[in-house]
């Protein structure tokens, strides 16, 4: 993944409609989040797939949040809530998977 602020528009439009590349999309920002921490990264990422993937006007009615809501919360400087945060999730069809891995 390019370490740009904003993840291009062209890249989206790939995305779109291909689920491998999704996929691979996916795994690829939650092991880039574990490397380097860059949690607004991450976000791009999230809203790049929910662009691409149902588009955050259809997001924002199902996750009942207002759609330029989203683009904030989602964006580099974002913080979503928890709520809204697994909402967005959830509606893109990103399954999330916790386990005890002990005090570090």
């Amino acid at each position: 993944m390019k370490k740009n602020k904003n993840i291009e528009e062209s890249f989206v439009k790939r995305l779109k409609n291909n689920p491998k590349l999704l996929n691979h999309f996916v795994r690829e920002i939650i092991e880039q989040y574990e490397k380097d921490d860059d949690f607004g990264m991450f976000l791009e990422g999230i809203k790049a797939i929910a662009t691409a993937t149902e588009g955050m006007t259809k997001i924002s009615k199902k996750a009942n949040v207002k759609r330029g809501t989203l683009y904030k919360a989602f964006s580099h400087k974002g913080n979503p809530e928890a709520k809204t945060y697994f909402n967005v999730l959830k509606n893109v069809g990103i399954q999330v998977h916790y386990s005890y891995a002990g005090k570090q």
